[in-house]
Order: C-alpha cells, then sequence, then structure tokens
C-alpha cells in the first residue's frame, strides 16, 4: 500500500551505531510506501540517535 506525505523531498540521517545493511533496508522501505518521494540519505554518524529524519 502506498502512502502520502506532506513533502515531496525526504533527507535521511544514519546515526553511528545503524549498520549499513538496516539503513539500507529503511531506505528500500520508505521508497516501496512513498515511490513519488525524492529520499536523499547519507551517514550522518550522529552519536545519540540512529536516524535522523527531515521532510520538506
Amino acid at each position: 500500500m502506498q502512502r502520502q506525505v506532506d513533502g515531496d523531498s525526504l533527507t535521511i540521517l544514519a546515526g553511528s551505531d545503524l549498520p549499513d545493511d538496516e539503513f539500507k533496508g529503511i531506505l528500500e522501505r520508505i521508497a516501496e510506501q512513498v515511490p513519488d518521494l525524492e529520499i536523499d540519505s547519507h551517514r550522518g554518524e550522529q552519536p545519540l540517535y540512529p536516524v535522523v529524519f527531515s521532510i520538506e
């Protein structure tokens, strides 16, 4: 089922404790659920939060 979001661009940052394969899985699930959403992903390496999302 596709979902609708209030925005067209998602920036997502992976934290230092989030393994690459889990990060990739998160990105794949988001892309499946919201195919029209532009996703800009990076390794932010922040120590406290495993994932930071920002939607515009």
